[in-house]
C-alpha cells in the first residue's frame, strides 16, 4: 500500500479529474467503485469484515448545503379537479392532471440557485440553467404551464417551470428532489388516505383541493409526517399567495395532528364521540380548534346577555374554525328542553383569533324579559361529508 492506505473514490472519471493530492498517477493503490453517496446532512461510514463484524467506523460531520437548508416543497396539487367550462374552453381537450403542480419556496434570507436541481422520484423534471430563487419567494413547476396559466392567471408574477412528461400519482407516492451533485434536499411521501374519512374521500384527492405543508420553516423530518400536512383553504390551492395561505380542516386533518398513528387506529381514543374525564368530547374539541389534552375554560362557549336597541337577549359567543370541511355550527335556544329554536342572527364583529379560529355571537330571537319564562341557550357541532 502507498503510504500503508487504500483508496476507494466514487468514480474513475471523478479521481483523475483530482487537481490535489491524493491524485491519479501517484502509484496509489486504487479500487473503483462505490455505490450511493456521504450525505452532506451527516453520515456513518462502516467498514466490515467478510464475516459482518464492524472494523470501523467513521462520522462524517453535517455540512448541509443553502439549497437543504432553505429550499422546500410547500404544495403539491396531485390530483387536481377538472376543468370548468372556461378552461375547456381556452384549452380544449384539457385534462384534469394537466393542472398538476409543485410549490417550491426560499424559506431563507438569501437567493438560490436551483440551476440543474432535479427530482429523482414523483416526476421527471430538471430545473433549467440560471434558475434563481429570491428569499422568501416561490416558484411553480407545472404540469402544463399553459393549464396553470388558465386556471391562476399570469398577472401575479410567480415564475412558472414546466412542463414534465409524467404525472404524479392520484394514490400518493414518493418525491425527491436532489442537487445537480445528487445530493438530497427533500425526499417524503405523500398519501391520497390522509384526510379521507369513513364517509367522504380526501378533499386533496380530486376535489379541489390541493396539500399545504403547515409550517415551511420546520425541520425537513417532517416532511414525511402526515400531521404536519394541511388541506387547503382556497378551492384549487393557493399557488400564487404571497403571504400565508389559508388553510381547510376536517376531522382528519385534526386527529393527525394530535393523535399517533397508533391512536388514529382506535376509536374508542381518537374518534369523534370519545368524551376525555372533562365531558367535552373529540367532536366538540375539534370543532372549537381546541387540542385533544387540556381544557382552557376560557375557551369554551360562553352565554351572555347582549343589547340590541331598547331590548336584551341571550347570547352565545363561540369559537369556530375559520374553514371546515364537515362541521356544522347550530346556536339554538329553548324555553323547555323539548322544542330548540336556532339563534337569530349574529350580534357584533367576527373576531379573528389568530389560530386558524374566529369567535362568533349569536343571540336568541326573543327578547329575555324578567319574570317571562327562562330561556336556554345551547351550541350544536354536527360532523358530516
Amino acid at each position: 500500500l502507498f503510504g500503508g492506505r487504500l483508496y476507494i473514490p466514487k468514480t474513475i472519471k471523478g479521481w483523475r479529474a483530482r487537481t490535489g493530492s491524493p491524485k491519479a498517477n501517484e502509484g496509489r493503490l486504487v479500487l473503483f467503485s462505490y455505490d450511493g453517496q456521504l450525505s452532506n446532512r451527516g453520515d456513518t461510514v462502516q467498514l466490515l469484515s467478510p464475516l459482518g463484524a464492524v472494523v470501523s467506523t467513521l462520522s462524517v460531520p453535517a455540512n448541509p448545503s443553502a439549497l437543504q437548508n432553505f429550499l422546500r416543497i410547500t404544495e403539491i396539487n396531485y390530483n387536481p379537479a377538472g376543468a370548468t367550462p372556461p378552461e375547456n374552453t381556452a384549452l380544449p381537450g384539457v385534462l384534469a392532471q394537466d393542472f398538476e403542480f409543485l410549490r417550491l419556496t426560499n424559506i431563507g434570507t438569501a437567493p438560490l440557485d436551483l440551476s440543474g436541481c432535479y427530482f429523482a422520484d414523483g416526476i421527471t423534471f430538471t430545473l433549467p440553467a440560471s434558475t434563481t430563487l429570491a428569499a422568501g419567494t416561490s416558484l411553480v413547476v407545472a404540469k402544463r404551464p399553459e393549464a396553470f396559466a388558465a386556471r391562476y392567471g399570469t398577472g401575479s408574477g410567480l415564475k412558472v417551470l414546466g412542463g414534465y412528461p409524467d404525472n404524479l400519482s392520484n394514490s400518493g407516492e414518493k418525491i425527491t428532489l436532489r442537487e445537480p451533485n445528487g445530493e438530497t434536499i427533500l425526499s417524503f411521501t405523500y398519501s391520497d388516505s390522509w384526510f379521507k374519512s369513513a364517509t367522504a374521500s380526501d378533499p386533496t384527492d380530486g376535489l379541489g383541493r390541493t396539500l399545504l405543508v403547515s409550517n415551511p420553516a420546520a425541520p425537513y423530518t417532517q416532511w414525511d409526517d402526515s400531521g404536519f400536512w394541511r388541506i387547503s383553504g382556497a378551492v384549487n390551492g393557493s399557488p400564487t399567495a404571497t403571504t400565508a395561505p389559508s388553510i381547510a380542516w376536517n376531522y382528519e386533518t385534526w386527529r393527525r395532528t394530535w393523535f399517533t398513528a397508533a391512536e388514529r387506529l382506535l376509536e374508542n381514543v381518537s374518534g369523534s364521540a370519545v368524551s376525555p374525564p372533562d365531558g367535552v368530547s373529540q367532536a366538540m374539541r375539534y370543532a372549537l380548534g381546541l387540542p385533544r389534552d387540556g381544557l382552557d375554560r376560557a375557551k369554551l362557549p360562553a352565554p351572555r346577555l347582549v343589547t340590541v336597541g331598547p331590548d336584551q337577549f341571550l347570547a352565545l359567543s363561540h369559537r369556530r374554525l375559520k374553514t371546515t370541511l364537515d362541521v356544522t355550527y347550530t346556536v339554538e335556544t329553548t324555553s323547555d328542553f323539548v322544542t330548540w329554536t336556532p339563534a337569530a342572527a349574529t350580534v357584533g364583529a367576527i373576531v379573528d383569533n389568530g389560530d386558524d379560529t374566529e369567535t362568533v355571537t349569536f343571540r336568541s330571537a326573543l327578547p329575555a324579559t324578567p319574570g317571562t319564562s327562562t330561556q336556554h341557550i345551547r351550541l350544536r357541532v354536527t360532523l358530516g361529508p
